[in-house]
């Protein structure tokens, strides 16, 4: 899986105080999703904070916030990612498909700056 295969497009909405308005277009299990969100970062804690605002995972889940949490490794960094959710009813999935989508995305970036 590389990321022209499923990312389709970004577009920055607005920026503040740090924090990033972003609306993503994507594709994840064979279906075209956007997903619009407010991305902040703690440099001082190496934390990157998306509290999601209005998309497709939004029809599920009443809340939304993937954090990807970087330690410093070697030459690199070892990322863990935890998604906040709240299901909108009871028998919605665990968000599992954007869990994976955002590990295989996140390899993929890692595996192109490894290239570079």
């Amino acid at each position: 899986m590389r990321a022209p295969n499923y990312i389709h497009s970004v577009e920055y909405h607005e920026s503040n105080q740090g924090s990033t308005i972003k609306l993503w277009e994507y594709c994840v299990g064979g279906k075209r999703e956007t997903f619009k969100e407010r991305l902040e970062m703690d440099e001082a804690n190496n934390i990157i904070k998306l509290t999601g605002l209005e998309g497709d995972p939004m029809k599920n889940y009443k809340v939304f916030d993937p954090t990807y949490k970087l330690e410093p490794k070697g030459q690199g960094a070892l990322a863990t990612l935890s998604i906040e959710y709240e299901k909108a009813k009871k028998d919605v999935p665990n968000p599992d498909i954007y869990m994976d989508f955002m590990i295989n995305l996140s390899k993929d970036i890692a595996a192109a700056f490894g290239k570079a």
